[in-house]
């Protein structure tokens, strides 16, 4: 059974692009889902073997990032730019000086992966894109690609069991079901193995590449806060939205967690999803207590909030 850190937290994340410098939040890219979580993998991007600071860009008043800008013909002197010339994508000279740099799958495939991400539009490495004080333009979606990531990259917006992504991408949903972003479809089918990089998921269509019964597998999405969230053959949902076929404590809502579970091991199964997760309320043993968002009062009993860690959307009522 998987810990409440694991189960919460999502080592890739995402955030709004529309609201005003709103932080990472819940749905991520570049590795395999953990239990409930959506898995890290892979540090952030530099800007390849030739990209970086820019050298020779100087520290002109126009410049920024660079952005994508690996091929730009103004920033070659630095005489306007900053790390790769005077603009997102028309800075860099001939690369030397720009923000892109080499072909990428992972973040990790950069030279700095602190500042850089792996661009999900031009596979190539290039500047943080966004940040908790850097919105994505409009119809895209921040996300991290590493589970201590300080930047993300620009994913285009979707809606789970929305409008479907554009070039037969899958739209990964966030925690809260109410956001997700577009992420390149593989080839896998649902329980085959995979392995899922920043810019596709490794497997068909619909699917998301999840650690389950310890392997690493193709699994649906489903609607954890909906009644039938849409699991079949025995999986539940968990509250990254992904099926599993992995169990969890068998304690009910408001009941004690088996002695052998650890904290955050789900719990609180109604035949269709894990509804709970075992927490320590101060007692000696652990407590199975309601998964709830905190935007959505409802989602717990009266007397009863929804208490979550910090830049956390969900958490137990309590």
């Amino acid at each position: 059974m998987k810990a409440w850190g694991a189960f919460f937290a999502l080592g890739l994340v995402a955030c709004s692009s529309t609201g005003g410098g709103g932080g990472f939040g819940d749905a991520g890219v570049g590795g395999n889902s953990g239990f409930g979580g959506s898995g890290a993998g892979g540090g952030f991007g530099g800007s390849g073997a030739s990209g970086g600071s820019g050298a020779s860009g100087g520290s002109g008043a126009s410049g920024g990032f660079g952005g994508s800008g690996a091929t730009g013909a103004v920033g070659g002197s630095g005489a306007t730019g900053g790390f790769g010339g005077s603009g997102a994508i028309g800075g860099g000279g001939s690369g030397a000086t720009g923000g892109g740099g080499s072909t990428c799958d992972e973040a990790a495939d950069c030279a700095n992966p602190t500042t850089m991400v792996c661009d999900p539009a031009t596979a190539k490495c290039v500047a943080g894109q966004c940040s908790d004080n850097l919105n994505c333009p409009g119809g895209k979606t921040c996300v991290a690609q590493a589970d201590k990531a300080t930047v993300g990259a620009c994913y285009p917006e979707c809606v789970f069991n929305g409008a479907p992504c554009a070039g037969g991408a899958t739209c990964k949903a966030s925690q809260t079901g109410t956001s997700g972003f577009c992420w390149g479809a593989g080839s896998a089918a649902e329980g085959q193995t995979c392995k899922a990089t920043a810019l596709n998921t490794g497997c068909a269509f619909g699917l998301i590449c999840a650690k389950d019964q310890g392997f690493d597998l193709c699994r649906k999405q489903c609607s954890f806060w909906s009644t039938s969230p849409g699991c079949s053959g025995g999986q539940h949902c968990a509250s990254n939205s992904v099926c599993f076929a992995e169990s969890g404590d068998a304690a009910a809502i408001g009941g004690t967690c088996a002695g052998s579970s650890s904290a955050g091991a789900v719990c609180g199964s109604d035949g269709k999803a894990w509804r709970g997760a075992c927490v320590s309320t101060g007692g000696s043993g652990l407590t199975c207590l309601k998964i709830c968002r905190a935007s959505v009062s409802a989602d717990c009993p009266s007397g009863k909030t929804c208490q979550v860690g910090t830049g956390e959307e969900v958490g137990v009522c309590n």
